[in-house]
């Protein structure tokens, strides 16, 4: 066998068993971390700065477009996060968190709880400390 065809086979193979193990995560068993609110960045603090805040507008044409941008850093016992938060109100399970009322809630300095992992699952992001993360996923500790 080529050297060329040993490699391919090596790397199907390892393929093969991450996707063996990732069936094995269970979503459900997140692993959560808490930490300070560094900063908040992104579109969604200026519309939140309207003056018919915090209520939403009555002109659809002023309503947030589904690509809006809110993002955190944190910083953890584990070191800082930055976290890109997304809406998602497709999900299948719970209740979905809107963006604006999120950020609304989040201030500077806020105490949080997020998941950085799920169990049993291997991650490529361990070290980057890098994430995005459902809104509904996020709790405010206060």
């Amino acid at each position: 066998m080529s050297l060329i065809r040993k490699t391919l086979a090596t790397a199907v193979l390892v393929a093969g068993l991450e996707l063996i193990a990732c069936r094995k995560c269970d979503f459900d068993k997140q692993i959560y971390t808490t930490g300070t609110v560094l900063k908040e960045y992104g579109d969604i603090q200026g519309r939140l700065e309207a003056p018919w805040a915090p209520y939403p507008p009555l002109n659809k044409n002023d309503r947030p477009t589904p690509n809006q941008k809110y993002l955190l850093e944190v910083n953890t016992p584990n070191g800082e996060y930055i976290i890109s938060v997304i809406e998602n109100p497709y999900m299948t399970k719970g209740i979905p968190v809107p963006l604006e009322a999120l950020a609304i809630k989040i201030k500077e300095g806020s105490h949080i709880k997020f998941p950085i992992a799920i169990e049993g699952c291997p991650s490529s992001h361990d070290n980057d400390k890098i994430r995005t993360i459902e809104s509904r996923f996020i709790t405010v500790l206060e």
